[in-house]
């Protein structure tokens, strides 16, 4: 399946009595009123649920301050029906989101989360959840699995702050961020300068405060104050963030890449645990990058290995692969040390694990950052015609990949080699789990029954076993669509054609229509089009489904006709309309693309998806099981 986001999260507060005559919320919690620094019980009731037929369910539990400050899973326990689970409150939380899930299949609250308020001792709501709450719309709520809401996000800290005002000097870092997004009232930068002027009158402020200062006083270009504040804060702090930002400032500006270097090791001294040393490792391999340099970029990275996140020495290789020096041994060499860094990695993380994460969503990112450098490798070893070491390391990279970033290109290629290599019993097991998944292109279609024949000569039953595995895939992607479907209001919009004509999605109402987000720049907007292209031509004939592909984001003078000379040259039978100003995109609060909406007769959105990680046949077909499903 693609990734999916969830489209919003609201504010549920659950302070039902444990009482057994009192009607519970669900879930609800024991005691009823969590307390901080305590161990509270979760009851979670699936049966009127997604979850209802479920043997196992997971627990999915976020704390949050003012960010996140604890993620985690927990397994449950079925007690005569209800679902239980411990979770020791912490100390410092203002609140928690929770989700449950088997498998696929997520309860979240109709893609709102389930929120607990947490409580002191003395049985008080601790102040500030709901702003604590509203700034998962700003950022964290992307790795709970929900979608971001600047807009939602600001109206409720400022709701928060009318109804508790002695909670602003805590959120008035994000609150000001916000302002300068989503305030619209026309006298923008005097409310900035006015809640800038008033903190910093303020006694006894936070390094965080003197950060957001510095902030302000550069979104106001006001750089008499930007430098006075900077000096001040640099002086409070040497070793913190705007210290850091200034270093890495200068080190840009330097002439040369060795120079840059040179530098480098000096932040590293100055600044040994800095979350910018990422930073300044992506600009060097940049420099090296943009002058073809690509022996420069590996004795870099040969030499600093433990400052070089393994998934930027699979991005050098790519462009190295691409560049007019294309070194094939030189690639073979950069990707082992990809594969070095990446074991480092997932057996001992030189990185700490970052809070919104949980262990299992963490130990998930750090193998897939070794697997792409296992498939590099192998894709490398197979061009240089080592078969034998491009099998070992593309198995390495599919048995590490996870099912979220899953690479069709590799598997393929992997199964392909299994086939030349007569290993027909491998074969038919990788491509059997392709299969079942409902990720098999035509090509591994060909490749399993050529190794289903090899391994039972003179059988014609190859069809049946084909269509038993394919039912049974799309029986599994429908029961998981099913559980992601949602039904809010379409925003209303009208944009402009490739021919001139206004079109209004108000115009298709009593229809289904598929609404595609995408951009001439987007590699897997482009890579999702084949898919996109059969499932336009399967409803070709049936006028009760249409299709619009919002062109957006595009960074080009005449966005019509970049847009144009793309479709025409691919020869797409899309019906493109030109988001020019990047309005309708902003409506649907897409923050990636392709983002793909399908909108119900009613004019509501049912389903959502983003990114594109499968085979053009997975795409139609689960398009196409959306639209019977909403019909």
């Amino acid at each position: 399946m693609l990734k999916k986001s969830l489209t919003g999260l609201l504010f549920i507060l659950l302070v039902a009595s444990c009482s057994k005559k009192t009607k519970q919320s669900n879930p609800y919690t024991e005691p009823a009123k969590p307390v901080r620094g305590k161990i509270a019980v979760v009851y979670y009731n699936a049966k009127s649920t997604n979850l209802k037929d479920a043997k196992d369910v997971t627990m999915t539990a976020y704390q949050f301050n003012v960010d996140v400050e604890d993620a985690r899973d927990v397994q449950m326990k079925n007690e005569n029906g209800i679902w239980t689970a411990k979770l020791p409150i912490k100390e410092n939380v203002r609140g928690v989101l929770v989700k449950f899930s088997s498998d696929k299949i997520v309860d979240n609250n109709n893609n709102q989360g389930y929120f607990i308020q947490v409580y002191d001792e003395n049985g008080d709501a601790v102040p500030g959840a709901k702003a604590a709450l509203a700034l998962a719309y700003t950022g964290w709520i992307r790795d709970f699995g929900g979608s971001r809401d600047n807009a939602k996000a600001y109206k409720l800290l400022t709701e928060a702050f009318k109804n508790n005002p002695q909670i602003k000097k805590d959120f008035i870092a994000p609150y000001l961020r916000l302002m300068t997004r989503e305030d619209k009232s026309g006298n923008l930068n005097q409310k900035i300068r006015k809640e800038a002027e008033e903190l910093e009158k303020a006694k006894n402020l936070t390094e965080e405060q003197w950060n957001i200062l510095v902030d302000v006083y550069g979104f106001l270009k006001d750089n008499k104050n930007f430098e006075r504040v900077k000096e001040e804060v640099i002086k409070r702090y040497p070793k913190g963030i705007v210290a850091q930002r200034d270093a890495i400032n200068q080190l840009s500006y330097l002439p040369t890449t060795q120079m840059v270097i040179a530098k480098f090791k000096e932040f590293k001294n100055n600044f040994p645990k800095s979350k910018y040393a990422d930073n300044v490792v992506l600009t060097i391999l940049r420099r090296f990058m943009q002058q073809n340099d690509f022996k420069g970029a590996y004795k870099f990275c040969k030499n600093n290995l433990n400052d070089v996140h393994p998934y930027y020495i699979s991005y050098t290789v790519s462009k190295l692969l691409k560049s007019k020096k294309r070194d094939l041994r030189l690639a073979e060499k950069f990707s082992r040390l990809g594969i070095k860094r990446g074991e480092k990695e997932v057996n001992l993380p030189l990185s700490e694990k970052p809070k919104q994460l949980t262990e299992k969503n963490w130990k998930s990112m750090n193998d897939y950052y070794l697997a792409v450098n296992y498939a590099d490798f192998g894709k490398i070893e197979n061009e240089l015609g080592k078969k034998k070491q491009a099998i070992e390391a593309l198995a390495k990279a599919v048995k590490l990949t996870p099912e979220d970033y899953e690479d069709p290109q590799t598997e393929e290629l992997y199964a392909q080699l299994l086939v030349d290599a007569k290993k027909y019993k491998e074969a038919k097991e990788q491509l059997e789990g392709i299969v079942r998944k409902g990720q098999a292109t035509s090509a591994m279609k060909e490749m399993l029954k050529k190794s289903y024949e090899a391994l039972n000569p003179g059988s014609k039953d190859y069809q049946n076993y084909l269509s038993e595995l394919e039912s049974k895939a799309n029986e599994a992607m429908v029961r998981e669509i099913k559980s992601e479907l949602v039904k809010e209001p379409a925003p209303d919009f009208t944009l402009t054609d490739l021919d001139g004509n206004k079109v209004s999605l108000s115009d298709f109402k009593g229809k289904t229509v598929v609404v595609d987000f995408w951009a001439t720049w987007c590699g897997p907007c482009k890579a999702s089009f084949p898919g996109m292209k059969m499932a336009v031509n399967k409803f070709a004939n049936d006028k009760s489904v249409a299709f619009l592909f919002v062109n957006t984001w595009e960074r080009v003078q005449n966005k019509a006709m970049n847009a144009k000379n793309f479709i025409t040259s691919n020869n797409y039978p899309f019906h493109v309309l030109i988001d020019g100003n990047n309005e309708v995109v902003a409506k649907y609060k897409v923050e990636g693309i392709p983002t793909k909406f399908v909108i119900d007769k009613n004019g509501n959105i049912r389903y959502k998806s983003v990114g594109f990680s499968g085979s053009a046949e997975h795409l139609a077909a689960e398009l196409s099981a959306v639209i019977s499903l909403i019909r």
